[in-house]
């Protein structure tokens, strides 16, 4: 049995690059980590990626596994995600001790041995980046996180203080769905596609949809939560670090960026951008990879 295999679905009508980058980053930066299986998970009847950067991802070592989704949740924002997430659980049940689940705008820039889980934990995550719709943890939940704790049977006891990563604020427990370790035994990303199915098109969401756009974007993200503290008690999780899932698109604290082990960009035009290399501060070598990569 592998011990850790590695995930992720290119996100839909992005930049085919974004799967290259990933794959090579690892290959070249993975360390003890970087030959393990990497998958890429491709919706049914859809073609994401170039014959030529197919045959790419074949030589990196690549395996493309198809999955089925409903076109209404492939066509809602972050939809497919969850439903590949799922399949790929589903399909490293019996072959890995640990899936490592990530969005397709994943740099490696060193070994990732983070993504490894202790015996006793079922869980690595990074907590969201920003606020956006996060519950506040010192005010009253709303009637929208009332209702997914109350759909995802999350005890209140499991609800703990969590600080978002790039503004500082104190939050009930938001997990960032681009980034996670898991044990594929515990269901939790299966889950996780269940009560999505069960719940983004209910009535009483609509009302918050209409209110903001960021509902309907963040939705599968607080279903993950939810359904995360339902599952789980909060000794089975483990915050995989600061050096994970570094936002270089963000500006933060650009000097952390050097020690960082997986850095996200969130699209490939990022790297279009003029002076995006003085945005953040990396290691010398990095990036003058990454800059011969994205054409920089």
């Amino acid at each position: 049995m592998s011990k850790l295999i590695f995930a992720f679905m290119q996100a839909y009508g992005e930049d085919e690059r974004g799967s290259l980058l990933l794959a090579r980053s690892l290959r070249k930066f993975g360390g003890k980590l970087a030959y393990h299986p990497l998958w890429l998970m491709m919706p049914e009847k859809l073609e994401q990626v170039s014959v030529s950067v197919f045959r790419a991802l074949e030589e990196l070592g690549v395996q493309v596994h198809r999955f089925e989704v409903p076109e209404e949740a492939l066509q809602f924002p972050f939809g497919g995600k969850v439903y590949a997430a799922a399949a790929a659980e589903e399909l490293a049940s019996g072959q890995a001790d640990v899936l490592a689940w990530m969005d397709s705008d994943t740099v490696f820039a060193g070994e990732p041995s983070e993504f490894v889980l202790k015996e006793n934990i079922s869980l690595g995550y990074r907590p969201v980046m920003l606020k956006n719709i996060s519950s506040l943890y010192d005010e009253p939940l709303n009637a929208f996180w009332s209702f997914m704790f109350e759909r995802c049977g999350t005890p209140t006891d499991r609800i703990f203080p969590m600080i978002t990563t790039v503004d500082g604020v104190r939050i009930r427990p938001q997990f960032n769905a681009g980034i996670m370790s898991v044990r594929p035994e515990k269901k939790l990303l299966r889950t996780w596609r269940d009560r999505f199915e069960q719940l983004y098109k209910q009535a009483e969401l609509e009302p918050f949809y209409q209110e903001h756009v960021l509902y309907r974007i963040f939705v599968h993200q607080t279903i993950l939560s939810a359904t995360l503290l339902g599952m789980l008690d909060r000794n089975e999780m483990h915050d995989l670090g600061q050096h994970i899932n570094f936002p270089m698109f963000l500006g933060a604290a650009p000097e952390l960026a050097r020690e960082a082990v997986t850095l996200r960009y969130d699209e490939f035009k990022f790297f279009a951008q003029p002076g995006w290399e003085q945005k953040v501060v990396l290691d010398g070598s990095f990036q003058g990879w990454l800059q011969a990569q994205v054409g920089g």
